[in-house]
Protein backbone atom coordinates (compact mmCIF):
# COMPACT_ATOMS: atom_id res chain seq x y z
CA UNK A 1 0.00 0.00 0.00
CA UNK A 2 1.49 3.20 -1.28
CA UNK A 3 1.57 6.51 1.66
CA UNK A 4 2.40 8.40 -0.96
CA UNK A 5 0.21 11.79 -0.99
CA UNK A 6 -1.68 10.79 2.29
CA UNK A 7 -1.24 12.19 5.65
CA UNK A 8 1.37 13.85 7.47
CA UNK A 9 4.66 12.26 8.37
CA UNK A 10 5.96 14.92 11.72
CA UNK A 11 9.30 13.97 11.13
CA UNK A 12 9.22 15.59 7.72
CA UNK A 13 9.28 19.16 6.47
CA UNK A 14 8.13 20.55 3.20
CA UNK A 15 10.81 23.41 2.17
CA UNK A 16 9.61 26.11 -0.42
CA UNK A 17 12.18 25.69 -2.87
CA UNK A 18 11.92 21.47 -3.54
CA UNK A 19 11.08 17.92 -2.32
CA UNK A 20 10.82 16.97 1.46
CA UNK A 21 13.28 17.18 4.11
CA UNK A 22 13.90 14.76 7.01
CA UNK A 23 14.43 16.10 10.86
CA UNK A 24 15.67 14.97 13.59
CA UNK A 25 17.11 15.87 17.02
CA UNK A 26 20.04 15.48 18.24
CA UNK A 27 20.60 15.05 22.28
CA UNK A 28 23.38 15.71 23.95
CA UNK A 29 24.27 16.28 27.98
CA UNK A 30 27.15 19.02 28.31
CA UNK A 31 29.25 18.85 31.16
CA UNK A 32 31.43 21.78 33.03
CA UNK A 33 33.60 20.94 35.53
CA UNK A 34 36.72 22.55 37.35
CA UNK A 35 39.20 20.53 36.21
CA UNK A 36 41.27 20.81 39.35
CA UNK A 37 38.70 20.85 41.99
CA UNK A 38 39.43 17.14 43.45
CA UNK A 39 43.36 17.48 42.71
CA UNK A 40 43.33 13.88 40.66
CA UNK A 41 41.57 13.23 37.86
CA UNK A 42 37.96 11.89 37.45
CA UNK A 43 35.03 10.93 35.05
CA UNK A 44 31.80 12.38 35.07
CA UNK A 45 29.23 9.01 33.92
CA UNK A 46 25.91 9.85 32.52
CA UNK A 47 23.76 7.38 32.90
CA UNK A 48 19.73 6.59 31.78
CA UNK A 49 18.04 4.90 34.15
CA UNK A 50 18.98 3.43 37.34
CA UNK A 51 22.97 3.70 38.75
CA UNK A 52 24.60 0.94 40.00
CA UNK A 53 24.83 0.93 43.77
CA UNK A 54 28.37 -0.01 43.83
CA UNK A 55 30.46 2.06 42.26
CA UNK A 56 33.15 -0.52 40.72
CA UNK A 57 30.12 -1.50 38.29
CA UNK A 58 29.61 2.03 36.54
CA UNK A 59 31.28 1.35 34.43
CA UNK A 60 30.44 -1.85 32.91
CA UNK A 61 26.40 -0.76 33.74
CA UNK A 62 24.01 -1.85 31.00
CA UNK A 63 22.59 1.83 31.81
CA UNK A 64 25.98 3.61 31.14
CA UNK A 65 25.17 6.34 28.48
CA UNK A 66 28.75 7.57 28.31
CA UNK A 67 31.68 9.77 30.44
CA UNK A 68 33.60 12.53 29.89
CA UNK A 69 37.11 11.55 31.46
CA UNK A 70 39.26 14.99 33.02
CA UNK A 71 42.83 14.13 33.19
CA UNK A 72 44.69 16.47 35.51
CA UNK A 73 48.48 15.88 34.46
CA UNK A 74 51.36 15.67 36.91
CA UNK A 75 52.14 19.61 36.71
CA UNK A 76 49.21 20.79 38.18
CA UNK A 77 49.46 24.50 37.18
CA UNK A 78 46.18 24.52 36.94
CA UNK A 79 45.70 23.51 40.64
CA UNK A 80 44.43 26.67 41.95
CA UNK A 81 42.99 28.33 39.15
CA UNK A 82 39.33 27.99 37.78
CA UNK A 83 40.07 26.38 34.59
CA UNK A 84 37.00 24.80 33.85
CA UNK A 85 36.68 21.77 31.74
CA UNK A 86 33.92 20.82 29.02
CA UNK A 87 32.76 17.51 27.81
CA UNK A 88 29.82 16.13 25.64
CA UNK A 89 28.25 13.00 25.89
CA UNK A 90 25.39 12.32 23.05
CA UNK A 91 22.68 10.93 24.39
CA UNK A 92 20.73 9.55 21.20
CA UNK A 93 21.63 6.14 20.83
CA UNK A 94 20.95 5.30 24.61
CA UNK A 95 17.51 7.21 24.25
CA UNK A 96 16.65 4.69 21.12
CA UNK A 97 17.74 1.95 22.66
CA UNK A 98 16.71 2.13 25.73
CA UNK A 99 13.38 4.50 26.45
CA UNK A 100 10.83 2.11 23.52
CA UNK A 101 9.93 6.22 22.94
CA UNK A 102 8.69 6.69 19.27
CA UNK A 103 10.17 9.85 18.52
CA UNK A 104 13.10 12.03 19.52
CA UNK A 105 10.91 14.96 19.81
CA UNK A 106 11.22 17.44 22.52
CA UNK A 107 7.48 16.54 23.89
CA UNK A 108 8.57 13.08 24.08
CA UNK A 109 12.16 13.09 25.23
CA UNK A 110 12.36 16.16 27.85
CA UNK A 111 10.13 13.97 30.01
CA UNK A 112 11.94 11.01 29.72
CA UNK A 113 15.70 12.35 30.07
CA UNK A 114 13.71 14.53 33.32
CA UNK A 115 12.90 10.90 34.86
CA UNK A 116 16.06 8.68 33.54
CA UNK A 117 18.80 10.73 33.12
CA UNK A 118 21.58 10.19 36.04
CA UNK A 119 25.31 11.27 36.79
CA UNK A 120 28.18 10.53 39.16
CA UNK A 121 31.74 11.42 39.67
CA UNK A 122 34.33 8.45 40.21
CA UNK A 123 38.12 9.40 40.81
CA UNK A 124 40.30 7.61 38.81
CA UNK A 125 41.12 5.19 42.32
CA UNK A 126 37.54 4.35 41.77
CA UNK A 127 36.08 6.33 44.77
CA UNK A 128 32.83 8.26 44.60
CA UNK A 129 33.24 12.13 44.73
CA UNK A 130 31.27 15.44 44.72
CA UNK A 131 32.01 18.54 42.24
CA UNK A 132 30.67 22.00 43.75
CA UNK A 133 31.18 23.11 40.56
CA UNK A 134 29.43 20.53 38.65
CA UNK A 135 27.05 21.54 35.68
CA UNK A 136 24.89 19.04 33.87
CA UNK A 137 23.07 20.19 31.07
CA UNK A 138 20.77 18.76 28.03
CA UNK A 139 21.16 20.32 24.73
CA UNK A 140 19.28 19.42 21.77
CA UNK A 141 19.94 20.44 18.53
CA UNK A 142 17.74 20.18 15.27
CA UNK A 143 19.44 18.37 12.08
CA UNK A 144 18.13 18.50 8.84
CA UNK A 145 18.75 16.07 6.38
CA UNK A 146 18.29 17.40 2.71
CA UNK A 147 17.36 14.67 0.11
CA UNK A 148 20.64 13.55 -1.71
CA UNK A 149 22.73 15.13 0.67
CA UNK A 150 25.51 12.95 2.75
CA UNK A 151 25.54 15.09 6.16
CA UNK A 152 22.77 17.02 8.22
CA UNK A 153 22.89 20.52 8.45
CA UNK A 154 22.25 21.38 11.89
CA UNK A 155 19.76 24.59 13.41
CA UNK A 156 20.16 26.33 16.56
CA UNK A 157 20.82 23.95 19.54
CA UNK A 158 18.46 24.75 22.31
CA UNK A 159 19.12 24.26 26.25
CA UNK A 160 16.54 22.17 28.29
CA UNK A 161 17.77 23.00 31.80
CA UNK A 162 14.64 22.17 33.65
CA UNK A 163 15.98 18.65 32.52
CA UNK A 164 18.69 18.72 35.35
CA UNK A 165 18.09 21.89 37.47
CA UNK A 166 17.12 21.57 41.08
CA UNK A 167 19.60 18.28 41.36
CA UNK A 168 23.29 18.55 42.49
CA UNK A 169 25.12 18.99 39.72
CA UNK A 170 22.56 19.96 37.44
CA UNK A 171 21.83 23.16 35.47
CA UNK A 172 22.02 26.30 37.73
CA UNK A 173 19.10 28.33 35.59
CA UNK A 174 15.98 26.82 35.74
CA UNK A 175 14.61 28.35 32.17
CA UNK A 176 14.90 26.61 29.42
CA UNK A 177 16.41 28.60 26.13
Amino acid sequence: MSTAGHGHDPNISQTQSGPPSKDIWEWTARIHASKSELGCSYNVIIFLGQVPDDPEEWLVSTHLVGKHAVLLGGNNHHRSGGYITEGFVHLNPAIVKRSGLGSLEPEDVVPYLTNELQWRVQKVDGSVAELESLEVVVFATPLTYQPGEMFPVPGEARRYNSITHGRHGGSRDDISE
